[in-house]
């Protein structure tokens, strides 16, 4: 009995010590790759193994924006980053960048975190579909929508109902002449905007879908600390993470379910021709590719849906921290600011503005281009990947 305890000892500990053999050759092998594959990418920060050059955009007080037109400086107009494990190549120059996007071999999507989320059998988002007729139609669907009510009438009624709205619910809930945060309700005022303009739907700071919404959106991305970065580019950092990945996962899935359920409902009142919002004119444009034949299979309701999803995944977050921006500027600046209302009482005065005024008040346009440059909220683009071999910059 002894000697077969010794043997069972000696056995374990044999595949014990081959396990670790094998996971540390692996570990060797993955970062000899890394390091070689280094070597073949464009010049860029050293980068460390399975956080790559992460750790560059940490750290209080720094804005990627930042941190990009260094490295543009220090590597020139094409360096490469490690996002985690992964290379990504950045083109900041504005003649190179219309190279890339003019040539279809830099059309491409990488599988990713995000991608397992947003793409399945059912709908599949706009930003995270490969190329190909799914996307051509997708994107077609929501360039029509966007274009249509972005020059709509009906969009100024919603913006004033929206302001005003904010307005009071800010002097109800905080007073006057007294320091408060104006985060939330700048978020309020936003999502209002494009919840009116999506599907008709106006929420108080108060009501549990509109924090619900926030939470998902915004929220939770502040409440992990930067981390859902480090889940789309790292698998070890997902299987650290778990607990908190699958906590993201449902609240998208309910979150899509959501916005579905408000597009779907739109069919029980629609009529054609009175289009009240975004969900209805996707509806008429579904009908007509139907009748003309046209994408037919692509514009099924999950995938029209995902469509709405995509103004308020993508516009949301961008326009709400721009206006923080334009504020903030406003309270450093205030001699801007008289100027800016001095143009506005001239072009404008007690009215509501129109498109059209953005023609005349010069000033006012530029102070927002220039506010969109001095702090780009989005100071990367989604990540694309190449289809076949490519160049840019070269004259042949």
């Amino acid at each position: 009995m002894y000697l077969f305890i010794q043997l069972y000892y000696l056995l374990m500990a044999n595949i014990i010590e081959a396990i670790i053999s094998v996971a540390i050759v692996y570990i060797v092998y993955k970062i000899c790759r890394f390091y070689i594959l280094r070597h073949s990418m464009p010049p860029g920060p050293h980068p460390y193994p399975l956080v790559g050059n992460l750790p560059l955009f940490r750290g209080k007080g720094k804005h990627w924006d930042d941190v990009i037109r260094q490295l543009t400086k220090q590597y020139g107009p094409v360096f490469t980053v490690w996002m985690g494990p992964e290379p990504h190549v950045f083109v900041t120059d504005i003649e190179l960048g219309r190279q890339v996007f003019n040539k279809s071999e830099f059309s491409g999507r990488r599988s990713t975190y995000m991608d397992e989320i947003f793409s399945n059998e059912k709908y599949s988002e706009i930003s995270y579909t490969k190329y190909g007729p799914l996307w051509k139609s997708l994107k077609q669907m929501a360039i029509f929508t966007s274009q249509k009510y972005s020059t709509n009438d009906k969009l100024v009624d919603i913006v004033t109902e929206c302001v005003d709205k904010t307005i009071k619910t800010m002097l109800e809930k905080e007073g006057v002449n007294k320091l408060f945060d104006p985060r939330k309700y700048v978020y309020l005022m936003c999502l209002n905007m494009l919840a009116g303009n999506a599907f008709g739907t106006s929420y108080d700071v108060d009501d549990r879908e509109f924090k619900f919404i926030k939470y998902v959106i915004n929220d939770f991305n502040i409440e992990t600390k930067g981390r859902v970065l480090l889940w789309q580019f790292s698998a070890l950092f997902r299987l650290l993470d778990r607990r908190l990945v699958g906590k993201q996962r449902q609240h998208y899935v309910d979150l899509i379910a959501l916005i579905a359920d408000k597009f779907s409902a739109h069919y029980a009142d629609y009529m054609e021709g009175a289009e009240r919002d975004m969900c209805d004119a996707l509806i008429t444009a579904r009908k007509e590719a139907l009748r003309e034949g046209r994408d037919g299979p692509h514009l099924t309701d999950p995938m029209l849906a995902i469509v709405v999803f995509d103004v308020f995944f993508g516009a949301t977050n961008v326009i709400q921290m721009t206006f923080q921006w334009l504020l903030n500027l406003l309270a450093y600046y205030p001699t801007t600011q008289s100027l800016l209302r001095e143009e506005i009482d001239a072009e404008i005065g007690d009215r509501m503005p129109t498109h059209e005024d953005r023609d005349r008040c010069h000033r006012v346009m530029a102070f927002i281009a220039e506010t969109m440059r001095f702090r780009d909220v989005a100071p990367i683009g989604l990540p694309h990947a190449t289809t076949a071999p490519a160049t840019i910059g070269i004259t042949l």
